[in-house]
């Protein structure tokens, strides 16, 4: 097998089922959302996050990372989605697996967005280090453009 035929089983690219259809990354620089938090704007809070997500974080040492974190998650699934929905962030929600892994249940317009786009699976990444979080989502699914071919 050549190199280029590995690289296309690599991406599943022969394979019309299944396939990489999106990928969204986000930065955060933690004060923002701290600063926040400080102002008392319960309104972003409970405008962005889930109560679960809120309760969540609120139980953090290091809640202001938490909610960052989830925040850049968020906006990470919206570039990767590419959808014309003015989708809330809401919508969006982050959970840890028993597995301690987190991943992203959807509702709402983030829900049709995805199932638009045919997304069968939301791979997630968090990190976080001190004065920044950053998020990944890769999105899997079959094309679209697959469908009609």
């Amino acid at each position: 097998m050549n190199a280029e035929n590995r690289q296309s089983d690599l991406f599943n690219l022969n394979n019309k089922t299944e396939q990489v259809i999106g990928l969204g990354i986000d930065i955060l620089e933690v004060a923002r959302i701290e600063n926040i938090i400080k102002k008392g704007d319960n309104n972003f809070i409970n405008r962005v996050f889930t109560p679960g997500e809120i309760e969540y974080c609120e139980s953090k040492k290091d809640f202001a990372e938490s909610f960052a974190v989830r925040f850049s998650a968020k906006e990470a699934f919206i570039k990767a989605v590419e959808s014309d929905y003015n989708i809330p962030y809401r919508d969006i929600e982050v959970i840890k697996k028993e597995s301690k892994k987190p991943a992203i249940v959807l509702s709402g317009l983030a829900q049709k967005a995805a199932e638009e786009k045919k997304v069968s699976e939301i791979m997630l990444s968090l990190s976080h280090e001190k004065n920044y979080v950053v998020a990944n989502i890769i999105l899997k699914g079959v094309h679209i453009d697959s469908i009609k071919s």
